[in-house]
């Protein structure tokens, strides 16, 4: 089977969907393939789920797995998230980030994914101080290569002015030179540090 037709019987699935039920169906792809039902009511509250389940489920789009809804094929939640456009894109990874830090606040098993979704909402500043709240998590936990990778991305994001007000800048250094140092880069962790101690001196003039 080519690759198109491959893609029209998942959209002939998809169309299944009676149209009132496909917004929350799109909500559900950006969440990821495996549904997190308590989330989904955060993010949308006003919805009879009895319905909305038989519906997507009487298409074939879902089905349950051990327990867990789930979409029944990757790539009926791929095509979902292709057809979606930049603006409405936008919102639903915001509403997907707000629903976890209603939800699940202060779970560092959540903090990558809230990184994830406002990077996709377009929000510099949350993805910022959650960039840097990953990176410090993963520094406490051994994790140098993850770690470098979250506090890099939150060191970057720092001098765009969107992001500014969520994040110790000294902090930031501070964290950023100990993961430096644990994955053995002596010169770049000196350089960091001390730019580190000037900002928390400068903080107690």
């Amino acid at each position: 089977m080519c690759k198109s037709d491959s893609r029209r019987i998942v959209a002939r699935r998809i169309a299944q969907v009676p149209a009132v039920h496909q917004p929350l169906l799109r909500l559900a792809a950006v969440f990821g393939r495996v549904l997190d039902l308590d989330l989904l009511r955060a993010a949308e509250p006003v919805v009879s789920w009895d319905e909305w389940l038989s519906a997507v489920s009487s298409a074939a789009v879902l089905d349950v797995s051990e327990g867990r809804w789930q979409f029944s094929h990757d790539k009926l939640r791929e095509y979902l998230l292709d057809a979606l456009g930049e603006s409405e894109r936008r919102e639903l990874h915001r509403r997907a980030a707000l629903a976890i830090e209603h939800v699940y606040p202060g779970r560092t098993d959540y903090t990558a994914a809230l990184v994830y979704h406002w990077h996709a909402a377009g929000d510099t500043r949350r993805e910022a101080h959650y960039a840097a709240l990953a990176g410090q998590q993963a520094l406490e936990s051994g994790a140098y290569h993850k770690a470098l990778e979250f506090l890099e991305r939150a060191f970057a994001l720092e001098s765009q002015p969107a992001a500014r007000g969520r994040q110790d800048a000294g902090k930031l250094r501070l964290l950023l030179g100990e993961t430096l140092y644990g994955l053995g880069d002596y010169d770049r962790a000196r350089d960091v540090l001390r730019e580190s101690v000037v900002l928390f001196e400068r903080s107690n003039d």
